[in-house]
């Protein structure tokens, strides 16, 4: 059954590579991305990994860096809507986060501040839960709207942008902000690396090298609309959501759940697979990963589109990629053209397909926008732009 569209009127987004989304298409255009041995904390590991971080001069101060940074992308997306933020919209609309990491960082750095000390000298630490962080953002903006967290791992900004859109397709809201954030911590650092998952180069999707993922950090926001008018940049005109559990951490070979997940997108949006333009992939450098996203599209495609992979250009931002990735994908299209895949210089002919290699010129088109986490977490989106 064909269900509305829902307008996408403005994004924000903050990356290594750049402090809005203008910045960020323009160091892809220019294959530039940050990545270099980690500094934000002191690890154990020799040498430090790569990974691309925001720059200290974002947000010099550590106290509420997170909130800060979230403020800023969520002001950038209402900017490029041109909703002011006492705007009477706002205060009715919905609030939707995805982020993995949440407070942890918090946490984290009052740790640090005293590891090594007495025990008992320690304070009393109340770790924040992922919600606290959504509901300081609703005080913050008078959301009276319903405020949500989602942390489906890698899927967690596109999961709440996905609910945001369900929310207003049922008539429940008219305006929904969808945020995504997560922000580089000691668990995932040393979590991946115990994975054997970090490549020691850098993330190179798809290519006959690659050895995993590098870990990056960002925010993105979307204002989200039932009204078309000038300032809309896109139209969602289909998505699905599936939980596949092949495994706790490995994907299934077959493809199977990212498939299934692609299929049910597309006739959502009423429309047959092969309209489809260009596919924004997963693709994070792992070797099992992508492979199964490319059997899955081998599967789900008679001739499978363009497709790309924005891992090497900010990193994996964890829950924050996937609403993240949208948003430079689409910054991308409103510069002319659709991303090659960064890292990607020889591709794995064992996958039977090759990724965007050059920037391809692109502006209007149906995009799919695909997502996929551990725990057979799988997203798809297709997003129109006219």
């Amino acid at each position: 059954m064909h269900t509305p569209h829902i307008y996408i009127q403005g994004i924000g987004a903050i990356a290594s590579t750049g402090q809005n989304h203008e910045e960020i298409a323009e160091a892809i255009w220019h294959d530039r991305c940050q990545l270099a041995p980690l500094t934000r904390f002191e690890t154990e590991m020799d040498p430090p990994p790569l990974v691309s971080e925001l720059p200290a001069s974002l947000i010099p101060d550590t106290e509420g860096r997170l909130q800060k940074i979230a403020q800023q992308v969520i002001a950038q997306a209402l900017q490029d809507a041109g909703i002011k933020k006492d705007a009477p919209q706002l205060k009715r609309a919905g609030l939707f986060v995805g982020t993995i990491t949440g407070m942890r960082t918090t946490f984290e750095e009052e740790f640090r501040k005293h590891k090594g000390k007495d025990p008992a000298s320690f304070p009393k630490i109340i770790a924040p839960g992922s919600g606290r962080l959504a509901e300081e953002i609703a005080l913050d903006l008078g959301i009276e709207g319903p405020v949500m967290t989602y942390s489906t791992a890698c899927t967690s900004s596109s999961m709440a942008l996905l609910h945001a859109r369900k929310a207003l397709q049922t008539g429940l809201l008219k305006h929904a902000i969808v945020l995504g954030i997560d922000m580089l911590t000691s668990t995932h650092v040393h979590g991946f690396s115990a994975l054997r998952l970090l490549d020691p180069q850098g993330s190179r999707p798809f290519d006959v090298d690659r050895q995993g993922i590098h870990i990056g950090e960002g925010a993105a926001a979307m204002f989200l609309s039932t009204t078309h008018t000038d300032t809309s940049q896109a139209t969602m005109i289909g998505g699905a959501s599936l939980g596949h559990p092949y495994h706790i951490t490995a994907s299934d070979p077959d493809g199977q759940g990212a498939l299934e997940t692609m299929l049910r997108a597309c006739r959502d949006a009423d429309i047959q697979p092969d309209e489809i333009d260009a596919i924004k992939a997963h693709g994070t450098g792992s070797d099992i990963n992508d492979q199964t996203e490319c059997k899955a599209m081998s599967r789900a495609f008679s001739t499978p589109p363009l497709f790309t992979s924005l891992k090497r250009d900010f990193g994996h931002t964890m829950g924050a990629s996937g609403l993240l990735e949208c948003c430079a994908f689409l910054a991308c299209l409103r510069k002319g053209f659709i991303p090659k895949t960064s890292g990607c210089t020889t591709p794995d002919p064992t996958l039977g397909m090759s990724p965007l290699l050059a920037h391809q010129p692109a502006s209007k088109g149906t995009w799919m926008m695909n997502t996929f986490g551990f725990g057979g977490s799988c997203t798809t989106f297709i997003v129109q732009t006219k």
